[in-house]
């Protein structure tokens, strides 16, 4: 009888870690598709913001060139001074900078008010 109960005892306890440890791998697999998904998501929506900023530089650049179309035709004009370019450049460059830096102070702030992200 003590042979079958002490049997009967390991068979429950192999069974119980090989029962928990397949249901700890696919909740771990499960939460690291959720993660990726999210990374996913915030990847792309910090690539919209910069394909948005992108477009909007090419559409001031091409303003202030004065006349290049959408097929690089020229009007004749007189040409704008490349330096003109690069500062308009630097300005929105640093304008995005600025941007994102408030962007994340402001979540800090949120963090630090909230009692519960402390």
């Amino acid at each position: 009888m003590q042979d079958y109960n002490s049997a009967a005892l390991s068979i429950q306890k192999k069974y119980r870690g090989w029962k928990g440890r397949k249901d700890f791998l696919a909740f771990r697999q499960k939460v690291v598709k959720i993660q990726a998904h999210l990374r996913g998501y915030q990847v792309r929506k910090e690539y919209k913001v910069c394909w948005a900023v992108g477009i909007l530089e090419k559409v001031v650049l091409r303003w202030r060139r004065r006349g290049v179309g959408l097929r690089g035709l020229r009007l004749e004009e007189e040409p704008i001074e490349d330096s003109e370019d690069e500062d308009i450049l630097k300005l929105f460059r640093k304008h995005r900078v600025d941007a994102a830096i408030n962007d994340a102070v402001s979540r800090v702030l949120s963090m630090v008010d909230s009692p519960e992200a402390r």
